[in-house]
């Protein structure tokens, strides 16, 4: 664990010598082979690093806690593929929420779904 400490201590001051460059670290890094194979392909694959890149004079972003931080720079690095869903797949997600809301007494919702799934031609299947 010392072996641990002693280079994420060291890594913070080669870091800290590249303050207001980050050009030449990046660089650096690349230069030295320092990022995995994977990390590398999720910086390329990174749709939210290219948004930020365009929008260059965005606001510095501010954290209230270092989890809500880890998962800002965690999302970023996300790549999710979206998969497309079944019709049985939608159908049940839908009869679901229908559930949940009469359930919840919120007919107003429950009919607006009801009403979507007999225009889509979806089956309501009621649970016992």
């Amino acid at each position: 664990m010392e072996e641990k400490d002693d280079i994420y201590k060291n890594l913070v001051t080669l870091l800290k010598l590249f303050k207001n460059r980050p050009y030449h670290l990046a660089k650096f890094l690349i230069d030295k082979k320092a990022l995995t194979d994977k990390f590398s392909k999720d910086i390329l694959s990174s749709s939210k690093l290219s948004d930020l890149e365009e929008n260059k004079n965005q606001k510095p972003v501010y954290f209230s806690s270092i989890s809500q931080m880890e998962d800002y720079f965690q999302s970023i690095l996300e790549t999710k593929s979206v998969k497309a869903k079944t019709v049985g797949q939608i159908e049940k997600e839908l009869n679901q929420k229908l559930d949940e809301l009469l359930k919840d007494e919120k007919y107003e919702d429950a009919a607006c779904i009801r009403d979507y799934m007999v225009m889509k031609g979806f089956k309501r299947k009621f649970k016992f």
